[in-house]
């Protein structure tokens, strides 16, 4: 009679029990895959880089007042259009427009 050992079938058969490894359970491989991708998106979330800023155009700077008015003051400055011609209407309002924007700069 034969025994184990000389038997090759039950070698084969027990040399492939062994050599198999341990089932484990698909939850924890759903999880590792899920944990993996969550990883993933959040590193490419934060480094990711920024789209670059729209460029603005800057406008063609005119000047504040018109030509006419430019001229008047000329004139005030001369002497030859009373003072008091500035100190109201328009020229207020540009004067006015003009200390704010003095104001902002500093």
């Amino acid at each position: 009679m034969a025994t184990t050992i000389d038997r090759p079938d039950v070698d084969l058969e027990v040399q492939g029990r062994e050599a198999r490894a341990p089932r484990r359970p698909w939850g924890l491989g759903i999880l590792s895959v899920v944990a993996l991708l969550v990883v993933a998106a959040a590193a490419v979330f934060f480094f990711w880089p920024e789209p670059a800023a729209p460029k603005h155009e800057v406008a063609g700077s005119t000047p504040l007042y018109t030509r006419s008015e430019r001229v008047t003051m000329r004139l005030v400055r001369e002497g030859l259009v009373p003072a008091e011609t500035l100190k109201g209407g328009i020229y207020r309002i540009k004067s006015l427009i003009n200390r704010g924007s003095s104001r902002g700069r500093r």
